[in-house]
C-alpha cells in the first residue's frame, strides 16, 4: 500500500483521529500496513486495558474509546496498520478489513517525552515496527 492510498483510506474513515493520522501521513510521517489478521475481539480487551491504563497515567491519546468500541462491535478480522508522525510525537494504530480495503477504527497515542517540535539537530527514528501478527510485514513505500 503506498502513501496515497493509505491517505485515501484514512480520509474515507471521516473521523477526527483518522483525519489526523491522515494529516501526519502527508506531513512527512511513516506508515505501515502488517500482513495477517487477528479477531477484533482481541484487539478489543488489549485497547481497553490501554485505554484505562491511559485515563489512569494522563497519557494524552485520540479516538481511544471509539475504537475500542468499534472494535468490540466488528465481527471480521482485522489487519493493523500504523501512521508514526515526522516528529515521532504521535503514533496512530489502524484496524482495517481482512483485504485493507476499509479502515474499521482509528487510535492515536502521544509518546511521552516526545515534543511537538522536532529539534532539526537531533532527528527522531519511528520505531522499528514489529510483525507479531505474521512474520511479513508490507511497509507502506514512497
Amino acid at each position: 500500500m503506498n502513501p496515497t492510498q493509505l491517505a485515501a483510506l484514512l480520509e474515507s474513515h471521516g473521523t477526527g483521529t483518522a483525519a489526523r493520522a491522515r494529516a501526519a501521513l502527508l506531513d512527512g510521517g511513516t506508515g505501515v500496513v502488517w500482513d495477517g489478521a487477528a479477531a477484533p475481539e482481541q484487539f478489543a480487551r488489549i485497547y481497553r486495558r490501554r485505554l484505562h491504563r491511559t485515563r489512569r497515567t494522563g497519557q494524552e491519546t485520540a479516538g481511544l474509546e471509539d475504537a475500542v468500541d468499534r472494535l468490540a462491535a466488528h465481527q471480521l478480522p482485522v489487519r493493523l496498520g500504523q501512521v508514526t508522525s515526522a516528529d515521532g510525537a504521535w503514533t496512530y494504530l489502524l484496524f482495517l478489513s481482512q483485504d485493507a480495503r476499509t479502515l474499521r477504527a482509528c487510535t492515536g497515542v502521544r509518546r511521552r517525552g516526545v515534543g511537538t517540535r522536532p529539534d532539526p539537530r537531533r532527528a527522531v527514528q519511528p520505531p522499528v515496527p514489529s510483525c507479531w501478527i505474521s512474520s511479513a510485514c508490507s511497509p507502506v513505500t514512497r
